[in-house]
């Protein structure tokens, strides 16, 4: 069967010959070379020359695409503003983006055969926070179009000789201050003690089926460790682990009144700096923060959070007794004092339960050069009665994080911040962890903001605005 010449193809020739006459007829003229073979993304390039046929060493890449139909390329188009919207791939953004050449895409129009080439530059769209699959890049239908007899196409688009904007891809300059999620961990004490465990892991699990506590034989260490404590009358704080058969904590195992020292051999008590223990090896430095977490657990509880295994965050406790609808709200000072919502239920009549939307937030702990941050991420958790995870809460999750602004989750982390680092006369401090305020960092680099809003669309305008807070998480002053 021989080949066939498909209207898309003659539709791109024509594109393709459109673009071609006009480079030929620009003064001073424009060299357009064709990709010989396929690409992604990249139809062809063009070489600038100055007025004297002189090269400016200046080559722009070129995508073209060329439309007949009312139902092609163009969308949205809008008569009164003379604006049109081209969608393009995401993927086709992101490497436009990464070539060091700039990047024109070029849209031929021919729907009655209107014959019109409209260009618009690539740059600096953010396509990190956009989750669907096309960016929308938005024409202008005057300033956009490539008119030959106005001969303006450097003025537009060379990086000598443009005057708008020297660079098409601009560097701004500047420094900027950006606050990070990253709460530096110090250790006052400096000391962890160390010490072999006394008991005997098959025994402690046979006892406990004789009590309410029962083990089973695949039960972790800790959770053995846990009921030779029950088994004594016992109980401890969770901020300890167990590994390789040896308990290790913060707090003095020395001392025969700790309930922690029953379930150890006293004769043998090692100590050691915590930056000793985790530069043992790479084990010992895994040990050291999930042993980290077991202290965070034990700090925020005190604080009303805890810790939820099968989503893995920090929830806001239950203030009391659900028995009707309402909600919690904690104080805190960021620049003036504020109070802040950290629980609300809601009663639903048809199901006979509360929905409970709990302040919540993941952490993880990194280090960077021996020095150790928690790092913070706020959210949310939906559950039933406050206990138990709602099925469809993710949906009411999804609303807040779409409300959700820059200021939204910055107020988020100095809020958590606040209440991790707050020390007063009548506050009781952690001894043996503190926290920083959150780590600022300074770049030599500026966000050129401005630029990403002359880019996009409007939806895209209004969630790049950062404004308060909705309602149901806004600080009361």
């Amino acid at each position: 069967m021989s080949k066939i010449n498909s209207e898309t193809r003659i539709t791109d020739n024509k594109g393709t010959a459109a673009f071609h006459t006009y480079c030929s007829h620009h003064k001073p003229s424009i060299s357009w070379r064709a990709v010989s073979n396929d690409d992604i993304g990249i139809d062809g390039e063009v070489e600038l020359y100055n007025e004297n046929g002189e090269p400016l060493a200046e080559i722009i890449k070129i995508q073209l695409k060329s439309t007949e139909k009312d139902k092609g390329y163009i969308k949205n188009e809008n008569p009164n503003n003379k604006t049109f919207t081209f969608y393009a791939e995401k993927d086709h953004v992101e490497y436009w983006q990464n070539l060091p050449n700039d990047v024109l895409l070029v849209v031929f129009d021919n729907r009655n055969d209107a014959n019109r080439l409209y260009a618009k530059k690539i740059e600096n769209i953010d396509i990190k926070n956009t989750g669907t699959k096309s960016i929308p890049i938005q024409f202008n239908q005057e300033s956009d179009l490539l008119d030959v007899s106005k001969n303006d196409f450097l003025g537009k688009f060379s990086r000598t000789l443009n005057k708008e904007n020297p660079k098409i891809k601009s560097i701004p300059t500047g420094e900027e201050k950006l606050i990070s999620n990253l709460l530096k961990i110090s250790f006052p004490t400096n000391r962890i003690y160390i010490a072999p465990i006394n008991y005997d892991r098959e025994e402690i699990i046979k006892s406990s089926w004789q009590t309410d506590r029962y083990l089973k034989k695949t039960a972790t260490a800790r959770e053995v460790a846990l009921n030779a404590l029950s088994q004594q009358g016992l109980k401890f704080s969770s901020d300890w682990t167990v590994f390789n058969k040896q308990v290790i904590t913060f707090h003095d195992l020395n001392d025969k009144n700790l309930p922690l020292s029953r379930i150890v051999d006293t004769s043998v008590i090692e100590s050691f700096s915590p930056e000793e223990f985790y530069s043992i090896s790479d084990d010992h430095k895994s040990v050291f923060k999930a042993f980290l977490r077991f202290c965070l657990q034990q700090i925020l509880y005190k604080l009303k959070f805890e810790w939820d295994r099968e989503d893995k965050i920090f929830k806001y406790r239950v203030p009391f007794t659900i028995d009707k609808s309402f909600e919690h709200k904690e104080k805190w000072k960021g620049d003036k004092e504020a109070k802040r919502t950290v629980f609300k239920s809601q009663y639903w009549e048809k199901g006979k339960v509360y929905y409970c939307t709990h302040f919540a937030f993941s952490v993880d702990i990194v280090d960077f050069d021996n020095q150790y941050f928690l790092c913070l991420n706020p959210t949310w958790l939906v559950t039933i009665n406050g206990n138990r995870k709602s099925k469809i809460g993710y949906k009411k999750v999804s609303q807040l994080k779409k409300l959700e602004r820059n200021k939204s989750v910055y107020n988020h982390l100095r809020f958590i911040s606040y209440k991790l680092t707050y020390v007063d006369l009548f506050t009781k401090n952690y001894p043996f962890i503190q926290f920083e305020d959150l780590l600022k960092l300074e770049i030599d680099k500026v966000i050129d903001e401005d630029t990403w809003l002359k880019v996009a669309s409007d939806e895209e305008k209004n969630i790049l605005k950062d404004r308060e807070e909705p309602n149901d998480i806004k600080d009361e002053y």
